[in-house]
């Protein structure tokens, strides 16, 4: 497995890091944006797990990861009954999903709900820090542009290797930075809704 694969991998834990960094110097932040790092750190895991597959078995994860890491980012920004309309949502996306496409192959319709809901719960919080808010739009937003473009080519292009990996890696790396980036100034409080 080449080294940028296992880099990419691995800068999902990023956020999870920066905020221990961050306690060991003191600096302690609220519960919240541990649960909003772990979000990102979710799709470390899938990625993990997924390299220890062969290739063509690998897709059916795509199908986990957005639900958990969507489900995690909606309850620390949203209520828990809005949560579980959100999950629901997901559940049926990811049928939906499945009944279309199958799971030999990248996912589109639920890691576009599952984004275009993060987006949306952004968008109606303007509330949130500017900081924070950036690298959830760069994430999930800009991430799913180039989700989507990096889908289509491994459809048409099922044994070659992807052009559009790395403009996908990049605004998932830009979006884990702006994390970062936010965690220094975590600006209005981010206590959970009820």
């Amino acid at each position: 497995m080449p080294l940028s694969v296992h880099v990419a991998t691995w800068m999902g834990v990023l956020p999870l890091a920066w905020l221990f960094a961050l306690s060991l110097r003191g600096k302690d932040h609220e519960p919240q944006w541990w649960w909003l790092a772990l979000a990102f750190a979710v799709s470390w895991a899938a990625d993990e797990t997924a390299l220890q597959f062969p290739k063509p078995d690998r897709w059916w994860l795509t199908f986990i990861f957005p639900i958990s890491q969507t489900t995690i980012v909606t309850r620390v920004l949203w209520s828990q009954r809005r949560t579980f309309i959100v999950l629901g949502v997901l559940v049926a996306a990811a049928l939906l999903a499945v009944a279309w496409e199958g799971v030999r192959g990248p996912d589109v319709i639920l890691y576009s709900v599952a984004c275009l809901c993060i987006v949306g719960i952004v968008w109606l919080r303007p509330e949130l820090s500017f900081r924070l808010r950036l690298c959830l739009l760069v994430y999930f937003g800009l991430g799913l542009i180039a989700w989507l473009a990096h889908a289509e080519w491994i459809h048409e292009h099922p044994h070659g290797t992807a052009p559009t990996w790395w403009p996908y890696q990049g605004a998932r790396l830009a979006g884990l930075l702006l994390f970062c980036w936010a965690v220094m100034k975590p600006g209005p409080s981010l206590r959970m809704v009820r």
